[in-house]
């Protein structure tokens, strides 16, 4: 198995994706399949699903012969990519029946370097997510989102978030204060909400905190609603004009709102 990310940008998102995993989850399973990588990963309190998608186009050789499942710890991954020099590429490549995965960060400025990391035994039952058609999706410049969730967090832990025909409510009301924005369709980059329809659901912001430090994927970050379903919350990975087939994504289980 062997795998090559040389174009630039696709390199700063490979690492900017296992910098940042760890704030999730400390192990993470990756499957190499023919039509390319796939990742998932749960959080110990099974509140928020990670899943990352990348096709094999999306890298410069992509070439695995039969599928391979591993499992790797996210600090070790985490210090390989953080030790890559701008204008490297990123080669990934293990040997049949190998119990080590090896990264090479090559390139014509800095020193080539070169990693192994053992790989792990993780019983994980992947999650088959369904394909589900939400009440409301929400498109936001990802900076933004980002700089919101930040402030709401200094009000409280938990979000509420309000949609109807005309406007976003969004809310954090804590024993310190409250802080509250009202978001016309006007302001986001799209919007679309079933007809009549009202959502308030309540999420937790430390969990939207760390899905926002995943902001640098993308220039924005889409939010998909319904009130009897989880958020989905997504980048896209490849150009803006392109299909969803290569994303990170996260399922966010809603809060129980008290009386």
């Amino acid at each position: 198995m062997k795998v090559k990310i040389t174009k630039n940008e696709n390199v700063k998102k490979f690492s900017n994706i296992f910098k940042n995993i760890g704030h999730l989850q400390e192990l993470f399973k990756i499957n190499f399949t023919k039509d390319g990588l796939t990742g998932q990963a749960m959080d110990s309190a099974h509140v928020c699903l990670f899943e990352l998608c990348m096709k094999k186009d999306w890298f410069c050789e992509y070439d695995v012969d039969e599928p391979i499942s591993i499992g790797v710890a996210s600090v070790l991954f985490c210090k390989m990519v953080e030790c890559l020099n701008e204008g490297q590429e990123i080669v990934l490549h293990m040997d049949k029946n190998s119990d080590r995965l090896s990264m090479d960060l090559v390139g014509e400025k800095g020193l080539n370097k070169y990693f192994e990391v053992p790989l792990i035994d993780i019983d994980l039952e992947e999650v088959e997510v369904p394909d589900t058609e939400y009440q409301a999706d929400i498109e936001l410049k990802s900076n933004i989102f980002q700089e919101l969730v930040d402030q709401f967090e200094l009000f409280n832990d938990a979000l509420n978030i309000k949609c109807d025909d005309e406007h976003i409510d969004m809310t954090s009301n804590g024993e310190q204060g409250k802080m509250s924005i009202k978001i016309d369709a006007d302001d986001i980059i799209e919007y679309a909400i079933e007809e009549n329809l009202k959502i308030s659901l309540t999420f937790s912001l430390p969990y939207l905190h760390k899905m926002c430090m995943f902001k640098k994927l993308a220039t924005s970050v889409s939010l998909h609603l319904s009130n009897d379903s989880p958020m989905k919350l997504q980048y896209k990975l490849g150009d803006n004009d392109e299909e969803d087939e290569n994303y990170l994504r996260f399922f966010l289980a809603s809060k129980v709102e008290d009386d």
